[in-house]
């Protein structure tokens, strides 16, 4: 897995961690 790839994932999981949190 490149890192450009793992850093895109981790900004997606982080936003919906956020907005999940933001939800509730």
């Amino acid at each position: 897995v490149s890192l450009s790839a793992f850093a895109f994932l981790f900004s997606e999981l982080v936003q919906y961690n956020q907005t999940r949190v933001d939800h509730c």
